[in-house]
């Protein structure tokens, strides 16, 4: 049984509904809240689990329809001109504004085992994709998610 923390409930709103963040939103209609996203990764197993490191794993589930919007987009595909910088979790990112964003058929879901337990930490319309780099990451997790990112960046629909 994999854990919905308060936290990860408050983060998690980010990529629900109408949110206005750069990133991946879920569709309501699929899925209302991160409760209901929670209760369905708990009642089917993944397609695909991708080990992250010690402690951290992607969960990736396919749908017969599209759950939601990706939120990211290779960043040679976007003009510079159309490429912003925002703050997002008290760090700066670059961010695409384009016209549509693309349909997600899967969506990932990252957990975190802390004492033998699962919980999540975040969850996202889209394929896998690495985090941020972050404090607390290995040198080689570390180097991976600063190549990512680089070759990446997140996107919103223009409006």
């Amino acid at each position: 049984m994999i854990e919905l923390t308060e936290k990860a409930e408050k983060h998690l709103a980010i990529h629900f509904g109408n949110s206005n963040s750069a990133g991946s939103v879920f569709f309501t209609h699929v899925f209302a809240s991160p409760r209901e996203l929670h209760e369905y990764i708990n009642s089917c197993e993944p397609s695909e689990v991708i080990s992250q490191s010690e402690f951290r794993e992607a969960l990736i589930f396919h749908a017969a329809e599209a759950v939601g919007n990706s939120g990211i987009i290779q960043r040679s595909q976007v003009s510079i001109e159309n490429i912003i910088s925002e703050t997002r979790n008290g760090f700066q990112v670059e961010v695409a504004l384009l016209e549509e964003l693309e349909l997600a058929y899967e969506f990932c879901v990252i957990t975190e085992k802390n004492n033998g337990q699962s919980s999540i930490v975040t969850a996202f319309p889209g394929g896998y994709s690495l985090s941020f780099p972050y404090e607390g990451q290995t040198a080689e997790e570390f180097e991976k998610s600063t190549e990512f990112w680089q070759e990446y960046i997140l996107c919103r629909k223009n409006k």
